[in-house]
């Protein structure tokens, strides 16, 4: 409720910043002119626009009515019809903070009910039922004397839309999110309101880089791998929301690169079979290589589990340092490269054995 001094108006200037105001008086007449605040519902600040639903405060005061009650009328300026009266007081009850000050409070309530204007109109209830996009006009003359105020604010009844190129699926590392915002009524976005959250988690706020469009970046590895649902707001001044939800899947884990045991076949060439393990696997994407030579494609077609050897002609078993290189990506991004080393000793290597091991520092010795 704001203090009584808010209402104190000097007669020969006066403006409510809740709409446009009209005053009017009789011709000759001497009584004090009304003066009409329009608030929302817990009278923390003036009403702007009212959505549907909302309850309107009203406070009202002309310096020279004090205590019991008065009527202020609630209507459709575009349908005469469509009015409803509500009882403002000045005795400390019904909201009203201090008893007898001179300052009147009530409350009405906007409603629609989707069909003409003033079908749902409920007088006991106190509901006026408004079209969206007309005013409500509240007229009032607290001493009856004919010189009286009219206040009239707008009516939005639609939630702010929003545009994005972002669909869902998957994802990993950081997700980059823009939206657009898209005004669909009467009341100006509120740009505080523009936000984020990832299933129940708190709202985090959009950072605005051209008129109307925001982004905001998300750090999928904090979250679980898994599915998630990300859900985007914003609210315009009348308070009227609009969202829209999307559902990620998050994979934040690169490919496993399994070397087995290897296998000396009857000429000396020896096998490395490898196994590729993922998810969401990319076999397109695998590629092997042995001592930095040109990348072999293996033709994996399994998009979970990918299975293939690496041939290692004996001609090529040359004493020193060699290597297999292995890299695989799956399809959020993730890639794997696992390097194994291993070294032949100077020796005959026709009749020998051996065998490889996960490990990408590995000396690789063949020997009896």
């Amino acid at each position: 409720m704001p203090s009584s001094g808010s209402l104190r108006w000097v007669l020969a200037l006066f403006a409510v910043v809740a709409g446009v105001v009209v005053l009017s008086a009789v011709p000759g007449a001497e009584g004090a002119l009304d003066a009409v605040e329009l608030w929302n519902e817990d009278f923390s600040g003036q009403a702007k626009v009212i959505k549907d639903g909302a309850v309107v405060g009203i406070t009202a005061t002309d310096l020279v009515s004090t205590g019991g009650t008065r009527n202020a009328t609630v209507s459709d300026p575009t349908n005469a019809g469509d009015a409803i009266n509500v009882t403002l007081y000045d005795d400390g009850t019904h909201g009203d903070v201090t008893a007898n000050d001179g300052i009147y409070t009530g409350n009405f309530t906007v409603g629609d009910d989707g069909g003409a204007s003033g079908s749902g109109t409920n007088q006991t209830s106190g509901v006026i039922d408004i079209a969206e996009g007309d005013a409500v006009s509240v007229y009032v003359d607290l001493d009856g004397d004919g010189s009286h105020s009219q206040v009239s604010i707008r009516t939005d009844y639609s939630g702010p839309g929003m545009a994005t190129p972002f669909e869902g699926g998957l994802v990993s590392g950081d997700l980059i999110i823009t939206i657009t915002i898209i005004a669909e009524g009467e009341a100006a976005l509120d740009p505080e309101s523009v936000t984020y959250s990832v299933d129940s988690g708190p709202s985090m706020g959009f950072t605005m880089i051209a008129p109307n469009t925001y982004q905001a970046t998300i750090d999928t590895t904090k979250l679980t791998d898994g599915f998630h649902t990300v859900t985007t707001l914003s609210a315009d001044e009348a308070g009227n929301v609009g969202y829209e939800t999307f559902e990620i899947e998050v994979d934040n884990t690169v490919p496993d690169i399994i070397y087995q045991e290897a296998d000396i076949q009857f000429n000396g060439d020896v096998v490395v079979p490898v196994v590729v393990l993922d998810q969401h696997l990319d076999p397109d994407t695998e590629t092997w290589r042995r001592d930095g030579g040109e990348c072999q494609y293996p033709g994996a077609i399994n998009s979970s589990v990918s299975v293939f050897d690496i041939m290692i002609p004996y001609d090529d078993m040359t004493p020193g340092d060699h290597s297999i290189e292995v890299t695989a990506k799956d399809l959020a991004n993730n890639s794997m490269t696992y390097i194994l080393k291993y070294n032949l000793p100077k020796q005959d290597y026709g009749y020998l054995s051996g065998y490889v091991y996960k490990d990408s520092n590995i000396t690789f010795n063949l020997g009896r």
